[in-house]
């Protein structure tokens, strides 16, 4: 195994074995995975400073790829509003 990823890996155990001692014991491999929660629990979709050129999008709680088509669409739509000043809603995709 390289450097980096038996490292990781050895991490990974140390805290496992501080949460779940049990499932650390019996572990020969692994794989690390990180979903990203809000603290609302919903995806967020946001610009990031008050220029709005670049936004944040995610948070979407492991459900990202099921979601992404809606988070997507209001990105854009914090990036290229109308000329209307309408923006559309995302609820119901």
């Amino acid at each position: 195994m390289r450097g980096l990823s038996r490292r990781h890996l050895e991490e990974a155990t140390e805290t496992l074995a501080r949460y779940a001692p049990e499932l650390a014991a019996g572990r020969p491999n692994g794989r690390v995975f990180c979903d990203a929660y809000s603290p609302d629990g919903e995806p967020w979709v946001r610009p990031v400073d008050e220029t709005g050129r670049v936004v944040f999008a995610g948070a979407a709680n492991g459900s990202g790829y099921r979601l992404a088509p809606a988070v997507a669409a209001e990105a854009v739509d914090l990036l290229l509003p109308s000329d209307r000043g309408e923006q559309r809603d995302h609820r119901s995709l």
